[in-house]
């Protein structure tokens, strides 16, 4: 290892005594982490001796720096927290209530190593009439500032500060307000934000037409704006400092995996991952380079790495201490993890080889071989059966013999069945609804359908 590496695990993530001296190596977090994923297998009816395998077949990969999990997980694997997620969003309602027992969730969060992700959009727009007092509303951005003050106060898990997403549809009433409210550096520091848009919207800006704004609270058009005008406004921020991104969030919904769990409003503080409220994620990067040697790929190398990472990476979820039932609930349901990759210029959209993991009872094996694609956003590879995405299965384009899987014969079934229904996290960049095709098969015709009515194909890019 380098200096440098060794100064950062000094100083984050090996285990300190009461004096803030490091009381483990290097080698020794290594093995702290992946015994105690390893563990995990024994809930699945393995034995020591493979128990055993899997811990070294985990510890070579971190070793090695082949891939590494997130920072919660490298922090509080086998330690008595066990917090090992580093993306959460939470729901903000549209109550006093609900707005500070969210506040208080998100400390829980962040005091564990979490970051988190916001949807202000239900927030009554300021001004609004509030009954119960017979006042009016602060609105979405006061709050957000209730948020981001808290977050300066609560450093997350002992050795970083608290990250957080908040985003705000674009047809909310104080679009406006949010787009411009961190023109001024030391407001919101905490946060980075990002508009929610919609197809409606983005056809509005080519259209150079105006769109709806709609109250939250009731449900009714109060407004319309000049689409270009706002678009322009969101592009001035970018240019200026950054801020805001774009959360292209019709798109994520069309392939959310689980619609009837829920639907996206929100993401994680980095804006990779959307996710439903309560939401979780367990991040890890496969390092790509470490398998390019002269030009030259080791194809065998990076299969095993990935298979044993997405291995490892589903046993985060069994290991998991989550810091709300809420959490645990739908980690467990959902079963989401995302395996990246660790340079997206040179591999963009790396996916498990086999990403429908089994162990004794799941799903299709899916995505037989590893490629890479040449583009340089990064692109979102569907969870495939039979050549076939799982969104097709969703909008009706597969049939169940269609499905390879082990649930008993049924389409529903098979879903079921399916272990890990969020699998790759995506850039949220424009190509964040469209699935590539195995090289040499032919793009589906669902595929080209979305593609060919995809607003989102000359939407600019979200560089963050």
């Amino acid at each position: 290892m380098s200096e440098n590496a060794i100064t950062v695990l000094e100083r984050r993530y090996l285990v300190k005594d009461d004096d803030l001296r490091p009381v483990e190596t290097p080698r020794e977090l290594f093995w702290r982490v992946a015994r105690a994923i390893a563990a995990m297998d024994f809930q699945y009816g393995t034995s020591l001796e493979e128990a055993l395998k899997s811990a070294e077949r985990f510890y070579d990969l971190l070793a090695t720096g082949k891939f590494e999990p997130n920072s919660p997980t490298l922090m509080n694997a086998g330690r008595p927290l066990g917090q090992l997620s580093a993306c959460f969003v939470l729901p903000v309602e549209d109550s006093l209530t609900g707005i500070y027992s969210t506040l208080r969730n998100m400390a829980l969060i962040h005091q564990s190593g979490g970051g988190t992700g916001f949807g202000f959009s239900r927030l009554r727009p300021s001004g609004d009439v509030v009954r119960s007092t017979m006042g009016v509303a602060s609105g979405p951005v006061s709050f957000m500032e209730v948020y981001d003050a808290s977050t300066e106060a609560v450093k997350q898990g002992g050795t970083r500060r608290g990250a957080n997403m908040g985003i705000l549809r674009v047809d909310h009433p104080d679009i406006l307000k949010f787009i411009n409210c961190k023109r001024d550096t030391s407001r919101v520091t905490n946060f980075n934000i990002s508009v929610a848009v919609t197809d409606e919207f983005m056809r509005a800006v080519e259209a150079d037409d105006e769109y709806e704004v709609v109250s939250p609270r009731r449900g009714e058009v109060v407004d319309r704006l000049r689409a270009r005008e706002v678009f322009d406004a969101i592009v001035e921020g970018a240019w200026q400092n950054g801020e805001p991104g774009v959360f292209f969030v019709d798109r994520a919904n069309y392939f959310n995996p689980v619609p009837h769990l829920g639907s996206y409003e929100a993401t994680n503080p980095c804006g990779e991952q959307p996710l439903l409220p309560f939401d979780v994620c367990n991040l890890g990067s496969v390092n790509v380079g470490a398998f390019a040697i002269d030009g030259v790929v080791d194809w065998d190398g990076l299969r095993e790495a990935v298979h044993t990472s997405t291995h490892f990476l589903d046993n985060v979820i069994d290991a998991n201490r989550y810091p709300l039932p809420e959490i645990t609930d739908l980690a467990q349901r959902i079963r989401r993890i995302d395996d990246d990759d660790a340079d997206r210029r040179r591999c963009t959209g790396l996916t498990a080889c086999c990403v429908g993991y089994s162990r004794n009872c799941v799903g299709p094996c899916l995505a037989k071989a590893p490629w890479l694609t040449d583009g340089e956003g990064a692109s979102s590879l569907g969870v495939r059966a039979n050549g076939r995405t799982y969104q097709d299965v969703i909008h009706g384009q597969l049939q169940p013999d269609d499905v390879r899987g082990t649930g008993g014969g049924s389409l529903e079934d098979d879903l079921i069945a399916q272990r890990n229904l969020g699998i790759l996290g995506r850039r949220l960049d424009g190509h964040s609804g469209n699935t590539v095709p195995i090289p040499g098969q032919q793009q589906d015709r669902h595929n080209r359908q979305a593609h060919d009515h995809d607003p989102g194909q000359e939407q600019a890019k979200d560089d963050r």
